[in-house]
């Protein structure tokens, strides 16, 4: 073959395969920065709104929930606190994500409100989550709440390593149905302790629509619910009530810790079906603690690998009770244990 045929088979075999050289190369590195880019594309950086006011950082931050795509945006906040006097809106298919429960907080300072608000329609269900930050509303006043929900679904989880502590009324409060989701490791305390009837999660009666579920499969996995509520509480520590045209299904408390709350019940559910109480502890042994700590009305389901520990009467405190089921005759209680010296009382009616 003579030196124009080769030269015509180099071309032709370059025309045929024409990524070589500088141009492979160029095209690995765009291969390697393609999902950097879509990810900076669909992500906030909420590090722009630190420093600023309360008024103008919730801003700062719902323009950054608004900018992002959806689904799958997402607003990082880094390390810092972030102080807002209005609620954060959350929109469907954006998530908010800190760089540490410990790292990253929100400081709520509104009067009344919510510091996020996760109400979506019954036309247009809402799905996002919060990760790896905790919410203060300490500063907060009024009949303020640390996360509304209403119309959510298929959120798991919703909440993850996550604080929500120090707000006037509920820590969490369930608004409307809401189907499928969860709470791991977050933590809902301290909330409660300034109104009438506080509590660290709660779900008024007059939210349960007719003959639907107004909870379906909500489970809070390893969870902390402490020191919520007042003396005025109902149930300072959860607070679920439903109906019986609407009961809830499938409400979970998993390998979590319900202590210390403050109120008539630490936790107070009626009319659920499903209900299950799995590896739960609860404690009550001092004076300032409600005196019940799971009480179940009109509902069925299982407590089963649970421990609780309370106090004994002093004076006049009364016995604490670990469980008090009423009328929920298929309630099944199963492997309940009570710890410490202190007695003992279930009572069933």
């Amino acid at each position: 073959m003579d030196a124009r045929s080769r030269e015509v088979n180099v071309t032709s075999d370059f025309d045929r395969y024409p990524i070589r050289g500088a141009r492979a190369v160029l095209l690995s590195a765009f291969l390697a920065m393609a999902p950097m880019m879509v990810a900076l594309a669909q992500s906030q950086n909420a590090g722009s709104c630190l420093g600023q006011s309360a008024t103008s950082t919730t801003t700062c931050i719902n323009n950054l929930i608004s900018a992002v795509p959806a689904p799958g945006g997402e607003v990082y906040f880094p390390a810092g606190t972030y102080p807002i006097n209005g609620s954060l809106n959350m929109r469907n298919g954006v998530d908010l994500r800190g760089e540490g429960r410990y790292a990253t907080t929100v400081l709520y300072s509104g009067s009344g409100g919510s510091a996020v608000n996760g109400l979506g329609s019954p036309s247009q269900r809402i799905i996002f989550t919060i990760s790896d930050m905790t919410f203060d509303g300490t500063p907060a006043t009024g009949s303020a709440d640390g996360i509304i929900l209403g119309d959510n679904q298929r959120s798991n989880p919703l909440l993850q390593r996550v604080r929500i502590v120090s707000f006037p009324r509920y820590g969490i409060h369930f608004a409307g149905e809401n189907w499928d989701l969860s709470f791991d490791h977050t933590e809902i305390s301290t909330n409660g302790m300034r109104v009438t009837n506080g509590s660290g999660v709660f779900k008024d009666v007059s939210f349960a629509p007719p003959s639907v579920p107004d909870l379906n499969a909500v489970s809070f996995n390893s969870c902390l619910i402490e020191g919520n509520g007042s003396s005025s509480s109902a149930a300072g520590g959860v607070f679920l009530q439903s109906t019986s045209s609407g009961p809830m299904k499938q409400i979970v408390f998993r390998d979590s810790v319900i202590e210390e709350n403050v109120g008539s019940d630490q936790l107070f559910v009626a009319y659920a079906s499903g209900l299950v109480l799995d590896g739960v502890y609860g404690e009550s042994d001092e004076p300032h603690d409600a005196q019940v700590l799971f009480e179940i009305d009109h509902s069925s389901g299982t407590v089963s690998g649970t421990r609780v520990a309370i106090g004994p009467a002093t004076g006049s405190y009364p016995q604490s009770i670990g469980i008090k089921v009423t009328s929920s005759p298929n309630m099944v209680l199963d492997t309940v244990v009570y710890s410490g010296p202190w007695g003992a009382n279930t009572v069933i009616q």
